[in-house]
């Protein structure tokens, strides 16, 4: 018996036209966008709009395993969501490839999409985008502690 992998998208009409929120996670999380890796990312990520007409880049983060953008076409466009992200995680695989060397897989088969429905979710999400990197840097050891330590009393 032959195993497929779940397809996840919606009917692709939906991807057409719209604002949406896109995150990318590299394969098994490595550190891979971090000094040059990042800016090849960043670049590649500003260039959607050059690369396919009728859509634009709003809001972006490359963190050292991930992706966060926020990508919207204001008209409907021959090319669909889906189709601008496969040609981005083409695109950056082949670059790291020529740049690094690297073989094999740079991204995770799917992704995770959002469709932005209101101003107030387009305001939220870029609040996030523009946190993601000061989440990265919490020590999560400091803040919540292990297991190990006893918990405070309380009185």
């Amino acid at each position: 018996m032959k195993h497929f992998r779940k397809h996840l998208r919606l009917h692709p009409d939906l991807y057409r036209t719209g604002w949406f929120f896109v995150t990318i996670v590299s394969r098994s999380r490595e550190k891979a966008f971090i000094g040059t890796g990042k800016e090849i990312i960043e670049h590649l990520l500003r260039s959607i709009p050059h690369r396919n007409p009728g859509w634009g880049i709003d809001w972006l983060v490359a963190m050292p395993d991930h992706v966060h953008f926020i990508v919207v076409s204001h008209r409907i466009n021959p090319h669909a969501l889906p189709d601008v992200v496969r040609a981005f995680k083409s695109l950056a695989a082949y670059a790291f490839k020529n740049r690094f060397g690297r073989a094999g897989s740079l991204w995770q088969p799917n992704y995770y999409e959002h469709i932005i429905r209101s101003e107030k979710s387009l305001a939220n999400i870029r609040r996030y985008i523009d946190n993601n990197p000061l989440k990265e840097r919490l020590d999560w050891n400091i803040i919540d502690p292990p297991e190990s330590e006893p918990a405070p009393r309380t009185p």
